[in-house]
């Protein structure tokens, strides 16, 4: 059953409803500038932000989502499968400059232009980010590097930080060959030397940490959404009753 959102009527369920569409209907239906209160069933926010109800689970709407954390880490394929999940577009910032520079790949504009220039790419692609709507963002590693890049994602949306065990993240990003940071005499020593340094800053701007080690992309898409939420109660003083908090 679906109840349309009106005025006068803004209990609304999506039972059986495409994630997308029930996106979709909402988006229709509901504007920031006015409704200020939003009842989903049992659930109520009074915020100005707002919330789309699927079978399981509860999400903000218009909050983009930004996922950083080292290489191999997983934001790419991890990011695809949540933004399809919550009815979201994703993006990743590497193909943002790929597609800018006209095909030319990462490591090719290493070489040829050096990780400073490459980083003055990456900053242009952040800002043109900052007014994006229902977005999954997959960021390079390096993005957080620049005090403005870690500014800018933090106007752009929620940051989840996705981490996991070091010998994991070495597997996973040794199998890419075309890494230009571990293109050197020794890769490992580079990595552990690169990850040491990343790692503070990581979770000095992230919203949420989310460990990753061990777990299939479908439980680390569920860990995410239920952190997301959770982080999301914490800052509305939104309070789910018992009986209709959904868990994921």
């Amino acid at each position: 059953p679906i109840t349309t959102p009106t005025r006068g009527n803004d209990l609304v369920t999506a039972e059986g409803l495409d994630d997308f569409v029930f996106l979709e209907l909402i988006r229709e239906a509901y504007s920031p500038e006015t409704f200020q209160s939003t009842r989903f069933g049992e659930r109520t926010a009074s915020s100005k932000m707002f919330f789309f109800q699927t079978d399981e689970y509860l999400f903000p709407m218009n909050a983009n989502i930004v996922l950083i954390g080292f290489m191999g880490c997983g934001k790419s394929s991890i990011g695809r499968r949540l933004a399809k999940r919550i009815g979201y577009g994703f993006l990743d910032s590497d193909d943002l400059i790929i597609a800018r520079a006209q095909g030319t790949s990462i490591s090719e504009l290493f070489a040829e232009e050096g990780e400073e220039r490459f980083r003055d790419r990456e900053t242009a692609e952040l800002r043109e980010l900052v007014d994006a709507k229902n977005i999954v963002l997959a960021t390079g590693g390096g993005a957080i590097l620049r005090e403005e890049n870690r500014a800018l994602l933090h106007r752009i949306g929620s940051i989840v930080w996705l981490h996991a065990d070091p010998e994991t993240l070495f597997e996973r990003a040794s199998r890419n060959r075309k890494r230009p940071l571990l293109n050197v005499e020794n890769p490992r020593s580079a990595f552990n030397a690169l990850l040491e340094s990343r790692v503070p800053i990581y979770e000095s701007i992230a919203n949420i940490q989310i460990d990753a080690t061990g777990l299939p992309h479908e439980q680390t898409i569920k860990a995410i959404i239920r952190a997301l939420e959770l982080d999301r109660d914490k800052k509305t003083g939104f309070e789910p009753s018992r009986e209709s908090d959904r868990s994921v």
